[in-house]
């Protein structure tokens, strides 16, 4: 049976338009804030790559990262049927999603704290999230877990690859987050 074109494109859609209503609904909020030291740049407060992190942090990261995970224990499961009678799948299964909810809560939490908070201190929040949820996390279930499920202490070319992946990514906001005039116009240069 064929689906429509509409169909198949339908998910997309609502999350395209999701993310719209959300990214609407993050300056909104963020603009009763208003930004710390607004003399530095006249383009303060939430807006352009410190908007677009904060909509990584608070829901795309989070979503993205949940149909990722199903996804590839879904293709394991399907490849591998058997699989899901061992004992040491369940535990990795089990300590993958926790892990995932931990990660997820997180990034949330940074994206409102660099949301709705003015000060300095957002921004360090934001770049130790930043950090965990990136390379801590891809080690963490990319090489640790095996490691405790199933003894497996290789690190393959797709796990090496998405931790040098994570850490550029990690590094880059790190950087911006430092570096950017918006930032420091709206979250002034001194913790407080």
């Amino acid at each position: 049976m064929d689906s429509s074109p509409l169909m198949t494109f339908l998910p997309l859609l609502f999350v395209i338009a999701l993310t719209w209503m959300i990214s609407r609904w993050i300056k909104k909020s963020a603009s009763k804030y208003p930004p710390a030291a607004p003399e530095l740049h006249p383009n303060s407060g939430v807006g352009g790559w410190l908007l677009f992190l904060i909509l990584i942090l608070m829901f795309l990261g989070p979503v993205i990262g949940f149909a990722r995970t199903s996804s590839n224990f879904a293709s394991i499961e399907l490849q591998y049927p058997n699989i899901v009678s061992l004992t040491e799948w369940k535990i990795f299964k089990t300590t993958t999603w926790a892990t995932f909810i931990t990660t997820s809560f997180l990034s949330i939490y940074a994206g409102y704290v660099l949301n709705l908070k003015r000060k300095k201190l957002a921004i360090r929040r934001a770049i130790i999230v930043i950090w965990i949820i990136n390379p801590v996390y891809i080690f963490i279930i990319g090489v640790l877990l095996p490691s405790l499920a199933f003894g497996e202490t290789s690190i393959d070319s797709q796990t090496s690859g998405a931790l040098i992946g994570a850490t550029i990514n990690s590094t880059i906001w790190t950087l911006y987050l430092n570096k950017s005039k918006r930032v420091k116009a709206t979250y002034g240069r001194e913790i407080e």
